[in-house]
């Protein structure tokens, strides 16, 4: 692979109407109603909306603050309705070697690491992970549970922790041939961050769009 400033130059106006292509796939997506899933047979999941990434701290954003209380809300009224509910969390110490990558975050000893708003409330379960990737996490694998076959997943950050999350379900799935199960992401509960050199947009649009391409249920929302 050889990516170059030159190339980019020359490739621009076909990258900028890819680009517009995958903005109108995910504009077009339909919304899908929480009845359409078998409350017995579904766990919907939330990733990392702690206070390290939602209230305070050097990973926090106001993107991941304003999915909080939707997310609880959503979490809420899927309890309410009998489906389980799994929230994971980082939780880092100063041996974690995730933190050669990231600044500090989400260390024992601060508050960073706990669910940010209500959402313990009503977070059913809580997995505490040492990297990015909850599945990895010790009890991480909601997809040994042989009952579950539909997975709902929310949070952040779409290009790094609901990505790897979502694509090693699907990819758990299709390696042990689980019939009709899907992993399911609604647009309105995922966002990334807005950081200089960093527009959530983009990062939206690019990793929403290849969750798409990799087998995953995208849809704009859940109704319910």
């Amino acid at each position: 692979m050889n990516v170059t400033e030159k190339e980019l130059e020359q490739r621009l106006p076909e990258m900028a109407e890819l680009l517009r292509e995958k903005a109108r796939a995910l504009e077009a997506l339909p919304g899908m109603r929480l009845s359409e899933l078998p409350p017995g047979e579904t766990l919907i999941v939330s990733i990392d909306l702690n206070r390290g990434f939602a209230v305070e701290g050097a990973l926090a954003s106001k993107e991941a603050g304003a999915l909080v209380e939707p997310t609880a809300a959503f979490l809420r009224e899927c309890r309410a309705r009998g489906y389980q509910t799994l929230c994971y969390s980082d939780r880092h110490t100063d041996a974690s070697p995730e933190l050669r990558a990231f600044p500090p975050h989400c260390m024992e000893g601060t508050a960073e690491w706990e669910l940010a708003g209500s959402l313990l409330e009503h977070a059913g379960r809580v997995v505490y992970k040492n990297s990015t990737n909850g599945v990895l996490a010790e009890g991480g694998n909601p997809a040994e549970d042989a009952g579950k076959r539909f997975f709902v997943v929310t949070g952040c950050l779409t290009e790094i922790c609901i990505y790897q999350y979502a694509l090693t379900l699907r990819a758990w799935l299709n390696e042990h041939n689980i019939p009709d199960a899907e992993v399911i992401v609604p647009m309105e509960l995922i966002d990334s961050y807005d950081a200089p050199g960093h527009p959530a947009f983009y990062y939206n649009l690019v990793f929403g769009s290849s969750l798409l391409e990799n087998g995953i249920r995208v849809v704009r929302r859940i109704i319910y």
